[in-house]
């Protein structure tokens, strides 16, 4: 787990399951997501993912530096329908626990948020969002709102060769969302998308 996360730098051995949580949602922490998996154990999580997932997203293990034949050949699968039909219902908790992401690299880098500061409900521009990577996947899910105006979106793309094109093109969807929206507030406030 020395891959993705905080908390394997810190000198504290332990933390609330809050915390874990928001570690997981804001650096996408590996060691964090581990714990919270051994408290809460992963059968009841899939459950959960069955019933909000019906295209079949899914975890399937836990985090781990390395795969043995053994093991379930990946950490989880994701359908975009999935993620987007979640982020127009979120439960307020998850959204407190995703409001930090410090992962603005794909789909949020056209929002011009500051990485580090940008939870105040005061902003006329917010989002949450969750960012996965792996060799040739990169990936963003997420609820966008400008002025009241909200779309929830979900951008995942598999590919091969250099990331950056990829992540020009991640950043090019978030231009059309964040324009969609800006163009419907100038026209006055009107329901979530």
């Amino acid at each position: 787990m020395a891959d993705s996360g905080l908390w394997q730098y810190l000198d504290v051995p332990a933390l609330t399951l809050n915390d874990c949580a928001r570690l997981v949602g804001s650096v996408s922490d590996n060691l964090a997501t581990n714990v919270l998996l051994d408290h809460v154990g992963l059968t009841p999580v899939q459950a959960v993912a069955a019933r909000l997932a019906p295209g079949g997203s899914m975890l399937h293990d836990s985090v781990r530096d390395v795969r043995t034949p053994e093991d379930p050949p990946m950490l989880s699968i994701g359908c975009a329908a999935d993620w987007v039909s979640y982020f127009r219902t979120p439960h307020p908790t998850v959204m407190s626990w995703l409001a930090a992401s410090t992962d603005l690299s794909m789909v949020s880098s056209a929002f011009g948020l500051d990485p580090l500061a940008h939870t105040e409900p005061d902003h006329e521009l917010q989002v949450w969002s969750k960012t996965g990577t792996d060799d040739g996947v990169r990936a963003e899910v997420g609820l966008l709102d400008v002025g009241g105006r909200r779309a929830a979106y979900a951008v995942i793309c598999r590919f091969e060769g250099e990331v950056v094109p990829v992540l020009g093109q991640m950043r090019a969807y978030g231009t059309l969302l964040l324009d969609a929206l800006q163009d419907g507030y100038a026209a006055g406030p009107g329901p979530a998308q």
